[in-house]
């Protein structure tokens, strides 16, 4: 077979990249053997069709990862190969000689509380927030990985948690509210990188065993919380609900907090109430704004309380702001609609069609409502707050 330039290599990934697609193979998979590949493929001076078994053995040997690690490359460089053979790039496999890798077997040895305060205290932002995943939450190397900001919920009992990604089971691990608060401060994966948009966890594992000075791996770690494994109740909702009720300079909220904790024990067990909660909550907020803003407001229907709030706040005063705000009105009068069809109340006699996912949904277009109005409530306030200036006597 003729030799195939070095420069080949792009092709030839190239053609690899369709096949994999072809047969399905998830996005991340695609991307990981791509990324080793691509990384053997610029260690090397020959084309791909003259890669024989001492290059392969050469690469690896010269490697100092774990075994996790070196698995996952000889996976992927078997896989191509594999390919290259199937496909007539190459006559030969030439990870077909390679030994099998032995993954020991260890018992956790965590360290102890004030090892990790020591080394908390000394630590960079983003060690220290891996190091706190680990030691406070429990979550493995991979999980740390690919956490995400999206996957920080809160459950039914009001406490933080966070879906651990990476195997299908997806636990739910309980957050410490102030690590919480940290977590939220990010946007997208708290720990950005080349593959799949995140850090691989073979990374991770590497900088928390390095960060303790080689004492400890990342499994090491996740036990010294005691809740390793230890899945909690699943959550429902975003943490930015929370900001909602706890925005205390903003009037009284604890008509807003009863309501979220109706939502929260209805929302499985009790659906249409949940539903019906959804728009008290919004409902709640309008007679908060209203009665801060000094507006009188009795009787008035749902719809009419929020025609109200909406020029109380001064949200029609342009073009643009009217087409937004006129979209928002329908939303509000759909929410009635849902709450009349699906809610408890009114004396229903048929029992009530809603499920957990009727509910989710109305919940999370009030919050979504209420964040927008409890945003331009703050701005208004902010605004009324500046000192005015007397306007000035030259012409």
């Amino acid at each position: 077979m003729e030799d195939m330039d070095p420069s080949s290599w792009a092709s030839t990934m190239a053609r690899y990249q369709d096949w994999l697609i072809a047969s399905g193979k998830k996005a991340r998979t695609v991307e990981l053997r791509l990324f080793h590949v691509g990384r053997f493929s610029r260690a090397t001076v020959h084309g791909p069709n003259k890669i024989r078994a001492q290059h392969v053995l050469g690469y690896l040997g010269a490697k100092d990862w774990g075994p996790n690690t070196r698995l996952v490359v000889v996976g992927s460089l078997r896989d191509f190969f594999k390919w290259a053979v199937t496909f007539g790039v190459t006559d030969e496999d030439p990870t077909a000689s390679i030994p099998r890798i032995p993954v020991p077997v260890s018992v956790p040895d965590p360290p102890s509380r004030k090892t990790i305060r020591a080394v908390l205290d000394s630590a960079e932002p983003r060690e220290r927030l891996m190091i706190r995943l680990a030691t406070d939450v429990g979550m493995k190397a991979g999980e740390i990985a690919r956490a995400h900001v999206r996957d920080l919920r809160v459950n039914d009992d009001g406490d933080y948690v966070i879906k651990a990604q990476g195997t299908r089971k997806a636990p739910w691990l309980e957050v410490p509210p102030t690590l919480a608060d940290e977590i939220l401060t990010h946007k997208g994966y708290l720990f950005p990188g080349r593959i799949d948009g995140h850090n691989s966890a073979a990374y991770v594992s590497r900088l928390l065993s390095q960060t303790f000075g080689d004492r400890f791996t990342a499994e090491d770690l996740r036990h010294a919380s005691g809740k390793a494994g230890k899945s909690v109740a699943p959550g429902f909702h975003a943490p930015s609900t929370v900001s909602l009720v706890e925005d205390a300079d903003l009037g009284d909220n604890r008509a807003i907090q009863q309501q979220l904790r109706r939502i929260a024990r209805d929302m499985e067990g009790d659906p249409s109430a949940a539903l019906s909660e959804a728009k008290n909550l919004l409902e709640s907020l309008f007679k908060q704004i209203l009665t801060e803003r000094g507006v009188a407001h009795s009787r008035e229907h749902f719809e009419a309380l929020y025609r109200m709030v909406s020029d109380a706040l001064g949200l029609t005063r342009g073009v643009r702001e009217d087409r937004i705000l006129n979209g928002l009105a329908e939303v509000i009068q759909g929410m009635t609609q849902t709450r009349n069809a699906l809610g408890a109340g009114h004396g229903q006699v048929d029992v009530s069609p809603a499920e957990p996912r009727h509910a989710r949904l109305m919940f999370n277009t009030a919050v979504a409502i209420a964040e927008f109005l409890t945003e331009t409530w703050r701005d208004v306030r902010e605004s009324d707050a500046e000192p005015q200036h007397a306007p000035s006597d030259r012409g």
